[in-house]
């Protein structure tokens, strides 16, 4: 066996097992078939990462509030962390702005309203 086909089946078992197709009745038997079935596999488990991403950003975007304070509790979070408060002042810290972020939009409301036309903020104000 040549150093090529030794490479090829070797690259051939690491993405079967990858990719966990098996090693069923119908497998690969010369070096243009396990080339075939490495393109084959590579293309499957691209496609499949594409879509499961694409599955995650759809769910993280169904719900932007719930993101977007949990992003700006993770900046007080930092923000603690970097003053190297004492875990008490800490605590209260976060409980403020947990409770602040709850109660509050997260949107930043005044920035929103002042690029609406006037007719339109009015309406929303009242």
């Amino acid at each position: 066996m040549t150093l090529r086909k030794k490479y090829v089946v070797s690259l051939y078992w690491a993405f079967t097992t990858m990719t966990t197709v098996g090693y069923g009745d119908v497998n690969a038997v010369n070096t243009a078939e396990r080339v075939m079935a490495l393109f084959a596999m590579l293309v499957g488990a691209s496609i499949f990462g594409y879509v499961v991403g694409n599955v995650t950003m759809v769910v993280e975007s169904i719900n932007q509030q719930a993101t977007l304070r949990k992003e700006k509790l993770d900046s007080v979070k930092e923000f603690v962390r970097e003053r190297r408060l004492p875990p008490y002042l800490a605590k209260k810290v976060k409980k403020h702005f947990k409770y602040f972020y709850a109660r509050k939009s997260v949107f930043d409301e005044s920035t929103m309203l002042d690029n609406m036309p006037s007719c339109l903020r009015g309406t929303i104000s009242q």
